[in-house]
């Protein structure tokens, strides 16, 4: 014991040299470590492990699609009146009529009343002379009122010569 009370100064600088000698044995063991470390950190931030996605809900985005591709006639020029105003004439009795073909015009002329037409015309018989050039014939005319018009192609045939003697 004596050797150590004479020497601790050496004894303790004998285990700090052991364990310093520990200490640079220990360091390329934990350099190692600490590289494979830095090395799996940098590779997860690189290539981070994704999780799969879920699909997408494209519905929305695949009905306007079918709304855009089905075409849509927009008529600005009838039905519009924002960029293209009706034009308005004044009547006979001072009221506004629309200018269109449906107020003015053939266009305007609307079936009021209809009644049936009774006039019946008829031929009754066709005879011809050999003196005259003209045929002679029988017209009758009649309406349903009962009245009954007839006109013989004799009777024709006398005021045409009588209107010609007088010229």
């Amino acid at each position: 014991m004596e050797f150590i009370k004479k020497h601790y100064e050496k004894v303790i600088l004998g285990i700090v040299l052991v364990g310093m000698m520990v200490a640079v044995a220990f360091i390329p063991l934990k350099v190692a470590s600490e590289r494979a470390e830095l090395e799996q950190q940098r590779a997860n931030y690189l290539t981070p492990q994704a999780k799969p996605l879920q699909p997408l809900d494209l519905e929305a985005q695949e009905n306007t699609l079918k709304r855009v591709a089905a075409s849509v006639a927009l008529d600005f020029t009838t039905t519009n009146k924002l960029f293209n105003p009706m034009p308005w004439k004044r009547a006979a009795d001072s009221h506004l009529i629309k200018d269109d073909s449906r107020n003015i015009g053939p266009g305007a002329l609307a079936i009021t009343k209809l009644t049936p037409l009774y006039l019946i015309l008829t031929l009754d018989s066709v005879s011809v002379s050999d003196s005259a050039a003209e045929g002679r014939g029988t017209a009758g005319k009649s309406d349903t009122a009962g009245r009954g018009i007839e006109r013989h192609g004799r009777d024709r045939a006398r005021e045409q010569r009588a209107a010609l003697q007088a010229d």
